[in-house]
């Protein structure tokens, strides 16, 4: 299974904790079995020490011993060890002098109270030895003197012990381990079963299929899942509906002009009179300008819906700049119209939050149905000023015709004409402007001028987070 599988990382985040602490247990399974085998062992060098313990006596006034066969053959392993064990083993008097065993064994360094026992290790022949020391009362003496009895082995048998009780944990672990995670890859393979059922219906959907998906039999976790994808489903919807509402209405309005293009280019063909036929074409190059016009206001549109997606990429844009290199491009046409078009900025800077080029159309857009609505002889301003909470106001004033109130939410649909198809224009500048205000963040508001007629447009941007 590959890490990018799910399945994968909830088999390998639920076996690593488990993995976790079966190493742990068997840091823990050693030190306990060194135990057990210290505690065997220590038992077997007690049992030894009672039994010869036993054996002291006085014989005539003298102490004497007999190391019973069995105190030894008690530490008799049944495994063959690489390193058989060592028994050795000391008898002291109460004046400490030897009487059975080992003279170069130690005693263990501190005085042993009778009936008590004292386990202690030393070196013995170039090997460690765990031995005991116990003191015992001697029977029928006419004193409280006791004896010594000390009785010490190698350690190989309690390591082999210790190792084979530690082996045998180790290999419960594993199997534990080894059927637990069995159990889970099972486990899992069934709880994942609602999850690629739920794959296996998305697959089989029909192309363009935008029904939203059942949450019946889906499971709870997986639920806000599904309906975040049911969400998304609507809105790809309804974006759909809308793009297939816009391509319908753009075909519309490309088929008219086109329609009486081919009638004008007819007409024209017909002529024999050369000032008819002049007529007939500047009527075509005006229709071309405007079908350019509209083609380009299509390009305009598509590309804000593409670039408005993006709040991420607005940016500090000092808008005083943009209005002036718009209104240098459309003085020609001001000219041409005789309208007196006026710039007003509070500052040399006003900053807002937006792109240049998708301000600059806002603005073109705005001046453009400004200049093209107000009679000749007429005046548009432009003006940006403080708004209210430190943002930034641009306002585009004419003394066109204005629009009514009735109509002024209306304007902003795509290809909505005031007046029909004799409108000049296509019905966009301002369903563009409304695109890219809202991606900035920006309110727009219509009204008329306080004296005569007109049309106020208002764009009031928010202040720039510090």
């Amino acid at each position: 299974m590959s890490l990018r599988s799910l399945r994968a990382k909830l088999v390998l985040w639920t076996i690593a904790p488990l993995g976790m602490i079966a190493a742990i247990d068997v840091g823990v399974a050693y030190h306990s079995a060194m135990r057990t085998a210290s505690l065997v062992q220590e038992r077997q060098l007690m049992g030894s020490a009672r039994m010869i313990a036993e054996q002291v006596r006085y014989v005539d006034g003298a102490l004497v011993t007999t190391i019973p066969p069995a105190a030894l053959e008690l530490f008799a392993s049944s495994e063959q060890l690489e390193h058989p064990d060592h028994v050795y083993y000391r008898v002291s008097a109460p004046d400490g002098t030897l009487l059975s065993g080992y003279f170069e064994m130690a005693t263990p360094g501190k005085k042993v109270v009778p009936e008590t026992h004292v386990y202690f290790d030393t070196a013995l022949r170039g090997e460690t030895v765990h031995a005991v020391a116990f003191s015992q009362p001697v029977l029928a003496s006419q004193s409280s003197a006791s004896v010594l009895i000390e009785v010490g082995q190698t350690q190989h048998a309690r390591d082999a012990l210790a190792r084979a009780i530690w082996q045998r944990s180790v290999q419960e672990q594993l199997l534990t381990l080894a059927a637990a995670t069995l159990l889970i890859v099972v486990a899992l393979r069934y709880s994942l079963a609602p999850l690629l059922a739920l794959r296996d219906r998305v697959r089989r959907r029909a192309p363009g299929a935008l029904e939203p998906l059942e949450t019946g039999e889906v499971p709870n976790e997986l639920k806000p899942l599904v309906d975040a994808i049911n969400d998304y489903t609507l809105r790809l919807g309804r974006y759909i509906t809308e793009h297939d509402r816009f391509i319908g209405d753009a075909s519309h309005q490309l088929r008219t002009p086109l329609t009486v293009f081919n009638t004008q280019v007819t007409y024209a063909l017909r002529q024999t009179d050369v000032a008819e036929k002049d007529r007939a074409l500047r009527t075509l190059r005006q229709g071309l300008r405007g079908s350019i016009r509209l083609v380009n206001q299509l390009l305009a549109y598509t590309e804000v819906d593409e670039k408005t997606a993006n709040r991420s990429a607005l940016v500090p844009v000092d808008l005083c700049t943009v209005a002036r290199h718009v209104l240098e491009e459309l003085a020609l046409l001001s000219q041409e119209k005789s309208i007196d078009l006026g710039f007003e900025c509070d500052q040399p800077r006003m900053l807002v939050m937006g792109t240049e080029h998708t301000l600059t159309i806002l603005l073109n857009n705005l001046v453009d149905n400004a200049l093209r609505y107000t009679p000749e002889g007429g005046s548009v301003t432009i003006r940006v000023r403080h708004g209210v909470d430190g943002g930034v106001q641009l306002v585009v004033e004419d003394n066109g015709p204005g629009i009514a109130p009735a109509d002024r939410d209306k304007v902003f649909e795509r290809f909505f004409r005031l007046h029909g198809e004799d409108t000049p224009g296509c019905g966009l500048g301002l369903a563009i402007v409304r695109e890219i205000a809202a991606n900035c963040r920006a309110e727009i508001t219509l009204s008329a001028p306080n004296r005569g007629t007109g049309l106020v447009v208002m764009v009031g941007f928010p202040a720039i987070a510090q």
